[in-house]
């Protein structure tokens, strides 16, 4: 066989590996039962919840006892951070079969807070106010552990 004609094949077969490996496999993710979704949410919450706790001391340690507004502003946003990933790996879970809707519900409630958060940072500092709707939304899911 000629050169050429093995490098086509050979950029073939790597084409065929890459392109096998694209696409969305939201049918897996998305047919998951109730049940399993609980579970799988729940595994994200707990992390969700470790990784809060730690940043929220590291920031609080660093800023002292009586933070001012800037440092509130920064434990916020550093906080939030952690919020924004929870929001993104239960979304990347998919939805639970027949609860669609409801999930979908949730993952745009939870989106909302966070961008009600930054936009008054001081509310969420002093109250759940901004989470409140996503909170109840989370709660209906069955996923009380992942409440801001």
């Amino acid at each position: 066989m000629k050169r050429g004609g093995l490098v086509l094949i050979l950029l073939a077969a790597a084409l065929a590996v890459v392109l096998g490996g694209c696409g969305s496999d939201s049918d897996t993710a998305d047919s998951l039962t109730k049940a399993e979704y609980e579970k799988q949410a729940e595994v994200v919450c707990q992390g969700y919840e470790s990784e809060r706790e730690e940043v929220l001391g590291k920031a609080l340690e660093k800023a002292g006892t009586t933070p001012n507004a800037k440092q509130k502003d920064e434990i916020l946003l550093t906080v939030l951070a952690t919020y924004e990933n929870l929001t993104e790996e239960l979304g990347d879970l998919g939805s639970p079969e027949g609860e669609e809707a409801k999930a979908e519900a949730m993952i745009e409630s939870m989106e909302k807070a966070i961008d009600r958060a930054k936009a008054n940072p001081e509310s969420a500092f002093t109250s759940d106010l901004p989470f409140r709707e996503a909170n109840k939304e989370v709660e209906a899911m069955g996923l009380d552990n992942c409440v801001a």
